[in-house]
């Protein structure tokens, strides 16, 4: 689950449901549109997405082959 605030932050909630033993991963940060892209900025690390009319499709390998995408909720 990614949810944006109108402050640019952002709080993305990560859950495996092949392993729920373990529990979910908290990332909060601040996030921005450069070019075609909304990135996001943790003090971790950065990530890139395409913004799609259906929502936003990581940019990147860290998630797989199959990527990271993120459907819009109406």
């Amino acid at each position: 689950m990614l949810e944006l605030f109108t402050d640019d932050s952002y709080v993305f909630v990560q859950r495996y449901l092949c392993r729920p033993w373990t529990p979910a991963q908290m990332e909060t940060g601040s996030w921005g549109i450069e070019v075609q892209h909304l990135v996001l900025s943790s003090t971790s690390h950065q990530m890139r997405f395409s913004v799609g009319a259906a929502g936003l499709h990581y940019v990147g390998t860290r998630y797989g082959q199959e990527g990271l995408i993120f459907e819009r909720l109406k």
